[in-house]
């Protein structure tokens, strides 16, 4: 302003927009004298004005320390620490303190009175001595164990630990124990430091919060004002920073809003409804009504379709015409056409009745567009059969007779499918239950099954694929577009006695073939085959659920499944009977879940034994030691025995035997016999090519991945076999399953598990796949459809054309659906 006298309201605002508080200068507390005689301190030095806080000076040793009372305490989070002249003080113990002492941050509030710290124990204190046990001890020399409770069998079973796991651990460890020394040699302090300075961030924070009375007393020495720091911990240090000016104020609002609509995040799309879950056999049973009639309604409506192909064959002028016209007069084709058109319209009623209902329901689907495809192509040939609007050219009775039973055979295939799966998960009161469970092995998911509730598989059953429910979402567009098109076409290029004509084509081609097969064909397919090995794929969801797996979890059964490994031989030794060393043996096999369960029961029934209760079980990689009636039990291998210093007699070569020692005395042998199905090694390379590994969660003794590889020559490298310890825990009945399930299985055995989750995949891709081809034909369509309508060309856009155009597009659907199967 150039005049004080003449200013105007603008240079007010201007000249007050431009102006900046100047920072308060903070003063500092002054200190209170202490009650009782104090030694004079030095005087301190000048403190520059450097990152670290000022020294605080504390009292001499065995002087306690004044505890003033404060009027006012500031406010402060519960989440930071009192200042240090707020702090309270412990009372005096009767050791020595040190020169300097740590001050403990106390949370905000009411404080309850500290107690003394009770002192730590010796380092040169003798530990407890345990009482001696009656518990079965491994051989010497075995490390430390680890007990895991179980669901079944006894109160504790334990284990050894792998001597190779815990060098990893160790190895794991050392890099860590390494870096310590070189954060500590980092600072120049060190513990000094720590010991000798106060919490920087309570001095800080006392700095910048001074109470409602500035001359409160404080425990220390007037200090300096703390310049502004910038620390990597902004949580840990408060610091006073002076306050930005409008314009930065501005510049950081408008990046917040920036940056908010950058991330702003798209609503969820809509998810289709989940229908009720309902008991499988109830569904076997609703599904099984009128599925005879549905087939020989598709069957029907297939042949007289065929006969509309024929005819719209000859009416394009490619087959011989001529040599027909005695036979079949060409004046006929319209009426006989559209007499064999309302009997395949009546043999679909149910897709008709379907797409209404859809309709109704603001939900249309393909049912919707082959609904009104049929009204327009009967109205079409209903003009053209009374006011002859056009002549040459027939109504679109063949493509559209093709739609309705094609959408028929899809009702047909989602029907028949859905029973074989429901009464095949029905056929067995307790089946297994497949999932996809996640952070299995090393954060990795993998395939497992186990017996369980099959509940959710009547609503998964039910479901509709996202095939179906993306062709759901394009249909209301497809159908305004078919409108619209039509009327552009035909109105707006002053040619309305096309109208009914376009629209037939338009509604046909949006309908296409494969709209209602994208998953039920495929299902379909693979049901047949997946039915006879007792599967029953869990819909959708179940295939769904498949996506991203890379391992399967495979227990005894799986890869022997019972029946395969027999008893050759049973030899008892010494004084004991074979019924007593048969209920030992078959007791402690039976509480370790071990394969081996099954045929040591048919063992113990025909030698009249009995099953003892198991108090304590230890496993091993070679074998088990039990603890049975206040005998220490021992059932495993020639290695295990040599292991625990029992000895064998001589002259006995046994590879797969059993051997059972009651204390050191051997007590039995039993040869067994493996004999691997021949379905095991095709289907372990089944899932070898579908990059699926394999996870041996085996508890029998004798059962390893050398013996997998020595049968069918496997690569041992992509079959994982974890610790003892892992493998009892992966495969016990508590674990944490999945929602969604994958498959039912009704069988034993490696093969039924492996078509399951192979299946669950390539149906997946396949219905991804064949859903793509089905939008895009449809699309497709109806843009040809609306090009050839806008410039009136009839003898291109024939029946017959239209037909084979519908035709070919199925063709990538079914050749989809077939390789479904093909594995």
């Amino acid at each position: 302003m150039s005049d004080d006298n003449n200013f105007t309201l603008g240079d007010i605002l201007w000249e007050y927009a431009d102006y900046t508080p100047p920072e308060p200068t903070p003063t500092p507390p002054v200190p209170l004298p202490s009650e009782g005689p104090q030694t004079p301190a030095p005087p301190a030095a000048p403190v520059q004005p450097t990152i670290a806080a000022p020294q605080p000076v504390t009292p001499p040793a065995g002087q306690p320390r004044p505890d003033p009372q404060p009027k006012s305490e500031p406010y402060l989070p519960a989440n930071q620490p009192l200042p240090a002249n707020q702090a309270p003080k412990a009372p005096p113990v009767s050791q020595p303190k040190p020169a300097a002492s740590v001050q403990q941050a106390q949370p905000a509030g009411p404080q309850a009175p500290a107690q003394a710290q009770q002192p730590k124990p010796a380092p040169d204190q003798a530990p407890q001595q345990t009482t001696p046990s009656a518990e079965p001890t491994p051989a010497e020399g075995s490390p430390a164990q680890t007990g895991v409770p179980e669901g079944d069998g006894p109160d504790l079973i334990t284990f050894t630990p792998d001597p190779k796991a815990a060098a990893a651990e160790v190895q794991q460890a050392a890099p860590a124990q390494q870096a310590a020394p070189v954060q500590q040699a980092a600072s120049p302090e060190g513990q000094t430091a720590d010991q000798g300075q106060p919490d920087q961030a309570q001095q800080t924070q006392t700095a910048q919060e001074p109470t409602g009375e500035q001359a409160e007393p404080a425990d220390q020495q007037a200090q300096p004002e703390p310049q502004p720091e910038t620390d990597q911990t902004a949580d840990s240090t408060r610091t006073r920073q002076a306050p930005p000016s409008g314009k930065t104020q501005g510049g950081a609002a408008a990046a917040q809003e920036e940056t908010f609509r950058l991330r702003r995040e798209r609503k969820p799309r809509p998810a289709p409804e989940v229908p009720p879950d309902a008991p499988a056999a109830q569904l076997a049973l609703e599904y099984s009504q009128g599925l005879k009639g549905l087939k020989s309604k598709c069957i029907g409506s297939a042949i007289i379709t065929g006969v509309l192909l024929v005819l719209s064959f000859l009416e394009s002028g490619l087959g011989p015409v001529d040599a027909l016209k005695d036979l079949f007069p060409s004046a006929l084709f319209l009426p006989v056409s559209m007499a064999l058109f309302v009997v395949v319209a009546i043999l679909c009623g149910s897709v008709l009745k379907n797409g209404l209902v859809q309709l109704t329901n603001k939900a249309p689907n393909g049912d919707t567009l082959a609904l009104f495809a049929g009204l327009f192509t009967l109205a079409d040939g209903v003009s053209l059969l009374a006011f002859h609007l056009r002549s040459d050219t027939i109504p679109f009775f063949a493509p559209c007779g093709l739609v309705l039973t094609f959408h028929l055979m899809g009702q047909y295939f989602t029907q028949s499918a859905r029973y074989q799966a429901c009464r095949t998960a029905a056929s067995v009161a307790q089946p297994y239950v497949v999932t996809h469970d996640p952070n299995v092995l090393t954060n990795q998911s993998a395939f497992r099954k186990w017996i369980g509730p099959t509940k959710g598989f009547g609503s998964q059953v039910r479901t509709l694929s996202d095939g179906e429910f993306r062709f759901q979402r394009l249909t209301p567009v497809l159908l305004v577009a078919c409108i619209v098109l039509s009327m552009i076409t035909t109105v707006a290029h002053h040619q309305p006695w096309l109208a009914f004509w376009s629209l037939s084509a338009l509604f046909t081609a949006a309908s296409t073939l494969g709209a209602s097969m994208v998953f039920s064909l495929p299902l379909r397919i693979l049901g047949k085959k997946l039915t006879k090995l007792g599967v029953a794929l869990a819909g959708w969801p179940g295939a769904v659920a498949s996506k991203g797996c890379k391992a399967a979890m495979l227990s005894d059964y799986d890869v022997y499944p019972p029946g395969t490994v027999t008893m050759m031989t049973a030899r008892p030794f010494g004084n004991w009977s074979m019924d007593r060393a048969v209920s030992f043996a078959a007791s402690a096999v039976r509480a370790s879940g071990s394969g081996l369960a099954y045929v040591f029961d048919r063992t113990l029934r025909n030698e009249h034994g009995a099953y003892m209760g198991v108090e304590k079980l230890i496993m091993q990689e070679n074998g088990l030691v039990a603890q049975i009636q206040g005998q220490q039990i021992l059932v495993g291998n020639s290695d295990f025995m040599s292991r625990q210093g029992v000895a064998l007699p001589q002259g006995i070569r046994a590879k797969d035997g059993v051997f059972c020692a009651i204390g050191s005395e051997i007590a039995a042998m039993f040869v067994l016999q493996y004999n691997l199905h021949p379905a095991i090694i095709p289907s372990l390379r089944a899932l070898f090519a579908h990059k699926l590994h394999p996870i041996l969660v085996t508890r029998d003794f004798n059962l390893t991945p050398q013996r997998l590889r020595l049968r069918g020559r496997l690569p041992v490298d992509q079959i994982a076999f974890p610790d003892l310890q892992r493998r009892v825990t992966l495969s016990g009945p508590n674990q944490v399953h999945s929602d969604a399930m994958v498959a039912i299985l009704c069988k034993e055995g490696l093969p039924p598990f492996a078509e399951a989750v192979i299946g669950a995949k390539r149906i997946r891709r396949s219905g991804k796949l064949a859903s793509w081809f089905v939008n895009v034909s449809a699309c497709i369509g109806v843009f040809l459809t609306a090009t050839l309508s806008s410039a009136g060309a009839l003898s291109s856009m024939c029946a017959w054309n239209l037909s084979l155009f519908l035709l070919l597009w199925f063709v990538p659907v079914l050749l989809i659906s077939l390789w479904t199967s093909q594995y």
